[in-house]
């Protein structure tokens, strides 16, 4: 029987060889939500070993470091801020996405509290639509970020293209 079936998977193979039929296999990820107990092993984790990922996730079962470092950074990272975006954030994130393009962290730089991820999320979910496609202006725009008292002016030059 076993070489019965050989033969037929021999055959198969030869069929569907010529047809450019591939089989591919892709890795399905798995979402677990994570318990209160989880959360608190975390919270403790972080405190006893500080943001050392690999330590941080021994102590919590079942979670990569990966898995461990967005939680705490989403949920529990007392320096990130979770108030409403305000305008003059909404503002920054666009001028500085048009200088540094999609760079999260060079960004963060200018929003104090605001994680890389959380720019990004508010980039791709409110602010992406409110911008120009292309630059077709006659102004060339040599642009810095200067800071005076937490608030970033843009300069721009007149130069003719």
């Amino acid at each position: 029987m076993e070489e019965t079936q050989s033969k037929t998977f021999e055959t198969l193979i030869a069929q569907t060889a010529s047809r450019g039929i591939r089989c591919s296999f892709k890795k399905s990820k798995m979402v677990i939500p994570w318990s209160k107990e989880e959360d608190m092993m975390l919270v403790d984790a972080v405190k006893k070993h500080g943001k050392n990922w690999e330590a941080v996730s021994q102590c919590v079962d079942g979670r990569t470091k990966k898995q461990c470092k967005e939680r705490f950074t989403q949920k529990y990272d007392p320096s990130i801020t979770r108030q409403p975006w305000s305008m003059q954030e909404d503002m920054t994130i666009i001028t500085a996405q048009q200088i540094y393009g999609n760079k999260w962290t060079v960004i963060q730089h200018f929003l104090p509290g605001r994680s890389p991820n959380n720019i990004k999320n508010r980039w791709f979910s409110h602010l992406v639509d409110l911008t120009p496609k292309s630059e077709c202006s006659q102004t060339k725009r040599l642009s810095a970020f200067v800071p005076s008292n937490a608030v970033f002016v843009v300069v721009e030059s007149q130069d003719s293209l």
